[in-house]
C-alpha cells in the first residue's frame, strides 16, 4: 500500500487484518497502524465509559497512586494535563495529592460531564473537538493510553509537547506493548476465540497507532524529551464470570492473550 508508517516513514509494510480497516505491520520499525481508521467520536459515550471503567474503578484507583506517586519522586510540577481523560479517575488521585488546577481533555462530552460532577470547580476540563487548543503552560502532561486513539498522534503529541508543556516539564505516558509474538499467538487462537474477540484483541477498530517498546522510545526522543524512568506492568484486568464450559475456557483464552500485552509506562522531561 502507498501509505508510510506512521512511526518510521518506512515503506515495507505487510497486512495483516483485511477487514473495515486494513491492519498493517512496518517490517522496518516493527509498528502497527490502521488505515483508513474509523472514527473515535461515536465510540465514547456515556455508556462505554460505564461499561469499561466502573467495573475497574478501585483498579484503576489503585493503579493511578502508583503513578502520581512517581510523577512526586521526580519532582513533578503542576498543573497538570490529562489529555485523554475518561471519566476523570487520574484527576481525582491528582487532586487528593494536592496537585491543584489540574485540567482534563477529552473527545467525549459525556465522559467531561461524569468529571465535573465528580471533582466540579477543581479541575477545569476542555472538550477536543475544539479547533484549536488553549495556549496554557502545563507543568506536567499524562498521556494514559489515548496515544493510539489520536490521529495525526506525531504532530499532536509535538504540539502538545512544544506548546503547552513548560520549560522542563514532565511528560507521562501508559501505552500497550505491542510486540509480533502477540499478534502470532492471537492467530493462533482465533478459530477459539472467534471473529469478534480477535478483532477487538488485535486493535483492528478504533485505534491509529500501535506502539511497541522500540518505535515508543524513539517517539518520545522526537519529541524532545529524555526518558527519566520506564517500566513495564500487566494491564489491570476485571474479567465477567464465566457460565459453562465453553464460556470458561474461552475466558481462560482471552486472559492468556491479554497478559501478553503489558503496558509501558514512561516518564520523561523537556529538554
Amino acid at each position: 500500500m502507498n501509505v508510510p508508517c506512521p512511526h518510521c516513514s518506512g515503506s515495507r509494510l505487510q497486512i495483516v487484518l483485511d477487514g473495515a480497516s486494513k491492519s498493517l505491520h512496518c517490517r522496518d520499525c516493527g509498528g502497527r497502524f490502521n488505515v483508513p481508521a474509523r472514527s473515535t467520536d461515536a465510540l465514547y459515550n456515556i455508556g462505554y465509559y460505564f461499561r469499561n471503567y466502573t467495573p475497574r474503578r478501585e483498579l484503576q484507583l489503585h493503579q493511578f497512586r502508583n503513578y502520581v506517586t512517581l510523577l512526586q519522586e521526580y519532582g513533578a510540577r503542576g498543573p497538570v494535563l490529562d489529555y485523554g481523560c475518561g471519566s476523570g479517575v487520574l484527576l481525582e488521585v491528582l487532586t487528593e495529592a494536592g496537585f491543584e488546577d489540574s485540567c482534563g481533555a477529552d473527545v467525549s462530552v459525556d465522559a467531561l460531564a461524569v468529571v465535573k460532577q465528580k471533582l466540579g470547580n477543581r479541575v477545569t476540563t476542555i472538550p477536543l473537538q475544539r479547533e484549536s487548543f488553549p495556549d496554557t503552560k502545563f507543568g506536567t502532561i499524562c498521556l494514559m493510553d489515548s496515544l493510539s486513539h489520536i490521529p495525526d498522534v506525531e504532530q499532536v503529541a509535538n504540539r502538545l509537547v512544544q506548546e503547552n508543556l513548560a520549560a522542563g516539564g514532565t511528560l507521562l505516558i501508559r501505552t500497550p506493548n505491542i510486540t509480533d509474538s502477540y499478534f502470532r499467538l492471537a492467530r493462533l487462537l482465533k478459530p477459539i476465540i472467534g471473529l469478534r474477540a480477535y478483532t477487538k484483541l488485535t486493535f483492528a477498530d478504533f485505534r491509529y497507532v500501535l506502539f511497541n517498546d522500540k518505535n515508543i522510545r524513539r517517539f518520545v526522543k522526537r519529541l524532545g524529551c529524555e526518558i527519566l524512568h520506564e517500566r513495564e506492568e500487566d494491564e489491570m484486568l476485571v474479567y465477567p464470570p464465566s457460565r459453562g464450559i465453553v464460556s470458561a475456557g474461552r475466558t481462560v483464552v482471552l486472559k492468556i492473550l491479554q497478559k501478553r500485552i503489558p503496558s509501558m509506562v514512561i516518564l520523561s522531561r523537556k529538554q
